[in-house]
């Protein structure tokens, strides 16, 4: 909220602009309006997202509108992720100015909703592979103690790498994981030098086991998320 807030902030300053606000369905993420316009300018947004609504069930591409209110223009904006902003301007502003500032506020927006998806990802990834890793610690320990031996690579350094491969891939494969990733590593340690910058290719014949582009995408991404 505070990153909206700073954004009302910048558009409120643009010359010519009195007042600000943002919002995304039905619900006002931050404004600059003083309180007395309140309920006049929620009654506006909804209308306002309505319209939008309404243009974009058509196919209409208009992502700006503008009323007159007296001596001034009442400006609304469609922003990034369904966002949206009112603007209170005077009629003769600069307009490319203005439309600077917006898409400045629609690409920090898309930069918000971008860098929560990726700590939800990341918040998702880790909890697959904390299950994973409680479900290989279930396992029988005779079980577990062959295929950790199965897995041991000539670089004692790459063990906790292969183990963070095996429990990502837990998730999608269950038990059989780490049989996989032991015939992955015999795989690369035929044709590549075990090191750091050679785990890609690792990473690559793993993700040659799984099903569909799907899961091998998101597998790719767990694994740039939790290992690195």
């Amino acid at each position: 909220m505070d990153m909206m807030n700073q954004i009302v902030t910048n558009i409120s300053a643009l010359r010519g602009v009195h007042y600000a606000c943002l919002y995304k369905d039905g619900e006002q993420l931050a404004s600059s309006f003083p309180e007395d316009q309140q309920a006049s300018i929620i009654q506006t947004a909804e209308i306002v997202e309505q319209a939008f609504s309404a243009l974009e069930a058509i196919q209409k591409t208009h992502n700006e509108m503008y009323f007159s209110v007296k001596d001034k223009y009442l400006a609304t904006f469609r922003l990034y992720g369904s966002h949206f902003a009112i603007l209170l301007t005077e009629k003769k502003i600069n307009f490319p100015l203005v439309h600077m500032g917006i898409k400045s506020a629609s690409e920090k927006i898309r930069h918000i909703i971008e860098e929560e998806k990726k700590q939800q990802a990341l918040i998702e990834a880790q909890a697959q592979i904390q299950e994973a890793q409680a479900q290989i610690q279930q396992a029988p320990v005779e079980t577990a103690a062959t295929t950790t031996a199965l897995i041991v690579p000539t670089e004692p350094a790459l063990l906790k790498k292969l183990d963070q491969y095996s429990a990502v891939l837990t998730s999608f494969l269950g038990p059989a994981a780490r049989f996989v990733v032991e015939d992955c590593v015999d795989q690369w340690k035929q044709k590549y030098i075990q090191n750091e910058d050679n785990l890609e290719h690792l990473v690559e014949l793993i993700q040659q086991e799984l099903d569909t582009d799907d899961e091998r995408q998101r597998f790719a991404q767990q694994i740039k998320l939790i290992v690195g």
